[in-house]
């Protein structure tokens, strides 16, 4: 399955990336470009919806890394919104799920 990232804003200062699919080395560009392409100073938190993520490898970990990293630079928060269980499963193993709360 491909992956599909559709940006929301709805709060002020809140970027919310829902994102559907596999992130892995063929799809983590497309993770990587949407949350470059929403990236604003004025943002207070970035909010990853992983709810409908079907797979995730180490690719996609980094990806998620490097948003969350992006995050901490511009002093804002980084969250995981509704992990799929195979996320959450994949985030509780490498200990990211305690740093990356779920709202």
């Amino acid at each position: 399955m491909d992956l599909r990232v559709r940006t929301e804003r709805p709060a002020d200062g809140e970027v919310v990336l829902h994102v559907t699919g596999s992130i892995d080395i063929e799809s983590r560009h497309e993770l990587l470009h949407a949350a470059s392409e929403s990236f604003t100073d004025d943002i207070a938190a970035w909010v990853v919806d992983l709810s409908q993520v079907t797979f995730m490898d180490s690719t996609g970990i980094a990806a998620l890394v490097l948003v969350s990293n992006d995050a901490e630079d511009n002093e804002s928060r980084f969250v995981v919104r509704n992990p799929s269980p195979t996320v959450q499963r994949i985030l509780e193993v490498t200990g990211l799920l305690e740093r990356w709360p779920d709202d």
